[in-house]
Formats: structure tokens, sequence, C-alpha cells
């Protein structure tokens, strides 16, 4: 396995354009409108985005890592503490809901291949003072492969708990289903809100927006940001991020963005 070097998403080769359209078909957070989301809005003046891959002799792309540099920046249980040498993190923030490590869909071996490239990361480039890849899910396959190759490559890994992230498997889930396995209070309390919406569309001119692409996307951001605005919440840490994450979720047909307009 080859290792190689991009300053950013625009030094990668052609073939990194299928590859992230696959990792993206799979999972949107691996692929690379999220990671151009990260790139042009959390990136502070002295970090820079840099992706590391492996390619066979074949130049065929196997893993690839998505990252920044230096290590420790904002959203990281390290964005605190003072970091020596050369590092690496993986590209994320605190929205990030989960992190990996993308492997080619192709692979017989993910597992076999991951650990591979963590090991050739270290021999091929480096040295690393730090390599931190924040949000892994430590059940997960990529994490013990990861945690291997680094081992084996004489690097010492230590796990550590951030941040929890909360989620619900619904893949194949009828939304009859779903109200189903609900608890019986909640499902007691369904018929309530049905007639609280009759109630307000009765007194109220209502009308219910679901914005899946970039149509009325302008309409649909300037209402995110007055209510974000007049929320409890707090100045975002990166305040054009959310922009960026709706527009490129548009162009990826992964947006699922419900606008709730009360006369």
């Amino acid at each position: 396995m080859q290792i190689k070097q991009f300053s950013g998403l625009k030094s990668l080769p052609p073939q990194y354009e299928r590859f992230f359209k696959e990792q993206s078909q799979q999972y949107y957070f691996s692929g690379r409108h999220w990671f151009d989301t990260l790139a042009r809005t959390t990136l502070t003046p002295d970090t820079s985005a840099y992706f590391l891959a492996g390619e066979n002799d074949n130049r065929e792309v196997l893993a690839l890592m998505a990252g920044r540099q230096p290590a420790g920046q904002n959203g990281s249980f390290l964005s605190r503490r003072r970091i020596w040498g050369t590092s690496l993190a993986s590209l994320t923030n605190h929205e990030t809901p989960l992190y990996s490590v993308a492997a080619s869909p192709d692979l017989t071996n993910p597992s076999e291949t991951l650990q591979d490239f963590a090991e050739a990361i270290c021999h091929q480039t480096g040295p690393w003072s730090l390599i931190d890849l924040g949000f892994l899910d430590p059940d997960g396959d990529t994490f013990k492969a990861m945690s291997s190759g680094f081992r084996s490559a004489g690097m010492v890994v230590r796990a550590y708990d951030y941040r929890s992230n909360w989620y619900e498997p619904t893949t194949g889930m009828s939304y009859a289903d779903y109200v189903k396995s609900r608890s019986a209070s909640v499902r007691k309390s369904l018929p309530h809100f049905g007639r609280k919406n009759r109630k307000l569309a009765k007194e109220h001119g209502i009308t219910f927006d679901l914005i899946l692409d970039e149509g009325g996307l302008d309409a649909a951001i300037d209402a995110y940001k007055t209510i974000h605005e007049a929320s409890w919440k707090g100045v975002e840490q990166a305040p054009d991020f959310m922009a960026h994450f709706i527009r490129n979720a548009a162009r990826a047909g992964a947006l699922r963005l419900l606008v709730i307009r009360v006369d």
C-alpha cells in the first residue's frame, strides 16, 4: 500500500470523486460534501485540511483519512492542551455525529486493510508526535483496526471518552412500526399533539415546507437563522457552518429541512 498526502480537497485526483460518492451513499458524514463544509467553515488561520490516502499499485483508493493539522482544534478533547511536534487530527467539529476512516466498499477484508493503512501511515509519513482521531465509534471495526495498526507501527495508543452520540437505528422501519416501539406514555400523548395541530390550523394560517433540494433554500436558511438567533442557544463557534452544511446536504440529496410557518 502506498500512502498519498494531499493538502486539501481540491488537490485530490479525479478517481477520488468516485470514492467519495460511494462513501456518501453509505454514510453522508464520510462524503466530500461534509468534509467540504468543515474545510470551508471550521478551519482557523493556523490550521489546514490534510488528507491521507492508501492506494494499491493500480492507483485505486483503498482507504482515506480526512484530517487537519495541527491537532488540538476547537471541538476537540485536546483543544486546551499544548501539542508539540507534527500532529494530525480527524477533520471533525462539535457537530460531527460520528467519524470514520473511509474504506473502499470493494474490499473483501476492510478491517485488515485499515490496519495496514494505519501502520503504513506511520512508516511512510511523519514522524508524528500525535494522531488524534476523535468521534470514532469505540465499538466499531474501524477503531479496532486503526488502533491495532498504530500499535504495530510502534505508536502508543490511548483511548478516551469524549462525547456521547445519541441516535436510533430506523432503517427499514415504517412510521407505524416506529410508533409501536415507543413507550406507552409516548403513544398516549400522540393524539394530544394531533388535536393541538388541528386547533392551530383552525385558528391560524399554518404551512409545512419540507425542503429536500436547492429549491426554496435561501428562505429556509433565513428562517433557520432567525429562529436560532431568537433561541436560548449561544453564538456558533463557526457562524457560517450551518448555512454551508444545509446547502451541501441539499446538493448531495441528503437534506431534510422542515420549516413550519404560522400566519
